[in-house]
């Protein structure tokens, strides 16, 4: 039993540092655990968990969805016995995780026996997660990296993200020793809500210098989470706020009711929203998150993409789904049926992430179906309903953590990240004694969770109607954002929209198309079609362009998220035309490639054009915006 303690205590020192030796001392937390249950013949009481159990049903379903999908096949000789790789399904698919379930009950077991030194352990991880948050904020090497490589910086080494400029010091996304900004996200959700709130409402007489020190920390946290941009973890809070304000309302009204607490409070918030909108003034990363989430013609990272062939999926297998493991290559399989009516999309196909469907409810529906969709509900809604049951104790307040994943969890796959998954079932562990459950007020867990979940399938159902040639759009360079607008605009015929000729000589950018075509597989062929961009003068414009360059740019077509560098670019050719009012046909020679690409990005560039107006027939009027029309490859015909 001293064996497990220590090793928990070990695992919980570990995983704001390291996943490996995190879960290394999991395991041995959990078998000399199931051990000492044995020789002490408690078996049937320590493991007895709600959560546990709808846990193990949850990844059970997983793996009843798969033998009946195996035995299927083999039934219609679709496949061979032989050829079904068991390793990967067993030790590479979503079930493997299902070892880590086992922590909750060790967590609240040790939680009733060593109340205080839990909550202490757990203290100083939340500081060491701060603290390596605080550090990886300054510094452009991952953390994680630089210290296994010897606190050096070797060739190849991906580096952090760079944020912005804030008063002179560069800074960076804030990920500790996580791989990803949004697991760093998620560890801070976890322990966010808890040291916040209960900072707040227990009442306990504390030393100042601890007060000091607490609060410290989670002004940092706060800090850190805003600038970590994980929009899934600032929605999960703002709805874990919620339920604490809803459910422990009488003692937040005892403190806002003294008027110093609640002027510092207001002063408080002024002050962090002051601070907020300077950072993202700096930030353009941060900027770009809020500018994103608001526009109509944004893949959003993808996730239209995502969500398509997700819900395709869900569709096609609704009761089995596709099976444990074979989320990423279904994926491909719904994305090669896109690209035989959207060719021009393979680039955005190609980038777009096919490990999960970004959505933990979307993705266990995907993979297992209706069978595992129902243990799925059931968990959140046990934690729920004991959150809102009798008596709240402040066990509740301080482990609420894991309630942000219900609502995070719309946006992210956090139930399949390992550096997540782990420590979010400790919390759970700690945040659920079967013991203290009394009077369950089943109505409010149940629009707790119903609410959220409805609104957010409606939204991403609407989000999805919208067709793929309203949501696509190419990159556009130029430096005026007015202009910017208007070229968008002109790209989906709008017309007559007035600009200034010195707008039109000064040029902008627009994506083109890749060198290669898109054969379902490599290696992929050469273009043999030419390269024609058609160009529409308005002739209602009381002045026309007569003469246009046009600048051929060469530019990378790898995934600049994996490699996280920028596109090289180059200037390829120049060409100019003499252009009149209505339709034009440009034509572009020499552009084909003669060399294949055995595999995607090998050999395989953009072509972008840039236009430059430099001719019109009265040069003291302002002209209409003409349209570039591209067709499907830059292909376009009369």
């Amino acid at each position: 039993a001293k064996v497990s303690l220590y090793s928990l205590y070990l695992f919980l020192l570990a995983f704001p540092l390291s996943v490996t030796i995190s879960q290394g001392f999991a395991a041995i937390c959990i078998f000399t655990f199931a051990i000492d249950s044995y020789r002490c013949r408690q078996l049937q009481t320590r493991y007895w968990h709600p959560m546990l159990i709808i846990g193990f049903l949850l990844y059970y379903s997983l793996l009843c969805s798969e033998i009946i999908s195996i035995c299927k096949t083999i039934m219609l000789k679709s496949t061979d016995f032989r050829t079904i790789d068991f390793y990967k399904f067993f030790l590479h698919s979503e079930i493997s995780d299902v070892w880590m379930i086992f922590i909750i009950p060790i967590c609240s077991y040790f939680y009733q026996k060593h109340r205080a030194t839990v909550r202490r352990v757990l203290w100083f991880s939340f500081a060491l997660l701060c603290l390596s948050g605080f550090i990886a904020l300054f510094t452009r090497y991952r953390l994680a990296d630089y210290v296994m490589d010897g606190f050096q910086e070797l060739p190849g080494r991906r580096l952090q993200h760079y944020a912005g400029n804030l008063t002179g010091i560069l800074v960076y996304l804030p990920i500790g020793f996580m791989n990803t900004h949004l697991t760093y996200g998620g560890l801070l959700g976890l322990f966010l809500p808890g040291m916040l709130v209960w900072g707040v409402l227990v009442r306990r007489v504390l030393p100042i210098w601890k007060l000091l020190i607490h609060w410290l920390l989670v002004s940092l946290a706060l800090v850190l989470c805003f600038y970590n941009q994980s929009r899934s973890v600032w929605l999960g809070l703002i709805y874990v706020f919620f339920l604490l304000l809803s459910v422990f309302r009488n003692r937040f009204q005892v403190f806002f009711l003294r008027w110093k607490l609640f002027a510092g409070v207001a002063v408080l918030l002024v002050c962090t929203l002051t601070a907020g909108l300077v950072i993202v003034k700096k930030n353009w990363l941060l900027q770009r998150v809020f500018t994103e989430t608001l526009k109509k013609r944004t893949t959003e990272n993808q996730r239209y993409f995502i969500y398509r062939n997700t819900f395709g999926m869900i569709h096609d297998n609704m009761w089995l789904g596709v099976g444990a493991g074979r989320f990423a290559d279904s994926h491909y399989q719904y994305s090669q049926r896109i690209l035989q009516e959207w060719e021009q999309l393979w680039y955005e196909l190609e980038i777009t992430p096919r490990g999960h469907a970004h959505n933990d409810l979307l993705h266990f529906f995907a993979i297992g179906g209706l069978l595992a969709l129902v243990p799925f509900v059931f968990f959140w809604s046990a934690l729920l309903r004991h959150f809102f049951a009798k008596p709240h104790h402040f066990r509740k307040i301080l482990f609420s953590g894991p309630l942000v994943f219900l609502v995070a969890g719309f946006f992210q796959c956090y139930m399949l990240d390992d550096e997540v998954v782990l420590p979010l079932y400790a919390f759970i562990g700690f945040f659920y004694s079967p013991k203290e459950e009394v009077k369950p007020l089943r109505l409010s867990a149940f629009f707790s969770f119903i609410v959220p979940t409805v609104v957010y399938i409606l939204l991403i159902f609407q989000r999805n109607q919208v067709s793929i040639a309203d949501v696509y759009t190419r990159k556009i360079w130029v430096k005026d954002p007015v202009m910017k607008e208007k070229v968008l605009q002109s790209l989906y015929g709008e017309r007559l929209q007035q600009v200034s000729i010195q707008q039109l000589q000064e040029g902008f950018g627009i994506e083109g198309c890749l060198t290669h075509r898109h054969y379902s597989q490599p290696p992929y062929g050469i273009r043999e079609r030419p390269w024609q961009l058609g160009l529409f003068v308005p002739p209602e414009s009381e002045n026309q362009p007569v003469k246009v360059r046009v600048d051929v740019w060469q530019r990378d077509a790898f995934d600049q998220d994996k490699l996280y560098k920028a596109h090289t670019k180059k200037k390829w050719r120049s060409y100019s035309f003499t252009v009149k009012p209505g339709e034009n046909l440009l034509r572009f020679s020499g552009l084909q490639k003669t060399n294949p690409s055995p595999v995607f990005p090998k050999n395989i560039y953009f072509y972008d054009f840039y236009f430059y107006y430099e001719t019109f027939l009265n040069k003291n009027k302002n002209t209409a915006m003409p349209t570039v029309r591209f067709g499907g490859l830059c292909d376009y015909n009369l």
